[in-house]
C-alpha cells in the first residue's frame, strides 16, 4: 500500500469552480489557487468535490479533487519517463463507505491488524481496545480524509504480474515486495520537494508507506 496526500483542500470563502459533479468555492492566495469545500464534502456526506478519473489513471473508478488531479497528471508522467505506470487504487470514499468498512471489523466480518498486518483476536478486546485496534489501519467515518478526495493508495500497475491479487498490504511496498520500487522513488522525489504537492500523511510506527 502507497497511500499519497495532497495540499488541495482549505477553508474560507471567494470564487466559485464548476466541476462535472457541483460547484466549488476556491480562493486566490497569489499565483496559488486553494479550494475550498463544505462541512458535508469533509466529513464524506456530498461528494459534489470530486471528479471521475480517466480511463487508465486507475485500476478502477475512482474519484479525486481536481485539484489533486491536476497535480496527479504531473505526478503521474513522471512516473512513466521513470518506468512506473502510477495508478489510483482509492480516492475519495464515501462516509458511508468509510462507515461500511469500520462497521465490518467491529462487527468481526473483516480482519482487524495489529502494526505488522497480522490478524487479531478482537474477541479478547474492550470496546475501547477494539476502536483504538481498528483506527490503527481505519478511520472513523467522518474523519477519513479519503472523504476530501485529496488522498489516494497508487501502485505501479507495470510491477503486477498477470492474475496478481492485490491486497494494498505495507510488505508490497517493502523490499521484495512488487511496489516497492515505485515507493523507493515516491519517497525521494517527496524528499527533494520535487512530488507535486503530494506527501505522505502517515509515516508512524508500521505506517510509513
Amino acid at each position: 500500500m502507497i497511500l499519497l496526500g495532497s495540499c488541495c483542500s482549505l477553508t474560507g470563502n471567494r470564487h466559485r469552480f464548476q466541476g462535472a459533479r457541483g460547484t466549488m468555492v476556491t480562493r486566490r492566495h497569489g499565483s496559488r489557487v486553494t479550494s475550498i469545500i463544505s462541512r458535508e464534502q469533509l466529513l464524506g456526506l456530498d461528494d459534489g468535490h470530486v471528479v471521475t478519473l480517466e480511463t487508465g489513471w486507475s485500476t478502477g473508478e475512482c474519484a479525486l479533487h481536481p485539484f489533486a488531479i491536476a497535480a496527479l497528471e504531473e505526478l503521474r508522467h513522471d512516473a512513466c519517463v521513470a518506468g512506473f505506470d502510477l495508478r489510483v487504487v482509492s480516492g475519495f470514499r464515501s462516509f458511508v463507505r468509510q462507515a461500511e468498512i469500520w462497521n465490518a471489523k467491529a462487527a468481526g466480518r473483516r480482519p482487524v491488524l495489529d502494526a505488522d498486518e497480522r490478524p487479531i483476536d478482537t474477541g479478547a478486546l474492550s470496546e475501547r481496545e477494539l476502536v483504538f485496534a481498528i483506527l490503527r489501519w481505519s478511520a472513523l467515518p467522518g474523519a477519513s480524509r479519503h472523504h476530501w478526495g485529496s488522498d489516494m493508495d497508487v501502485i505501479d500497475a507495470a510491477a503486477m504480474p498477470p492474475g496478481y491479487r492485490l491486497r494494498l498490504s505495507v510488505d508490497e511496498a517493502q523490499a521484495g515486495g512488487p511496489f516497492a520500487p515505485l515507493h523507493r522513488w515516491l519517497g525521494e522525489r517527496i524528499a527533494a520537494g520535487r512530488a507535486h504537492g503530494f506527501f505522505r500523511p502517515y509515516t508512524g510506527e508500521g505506517c510509513d508507506v
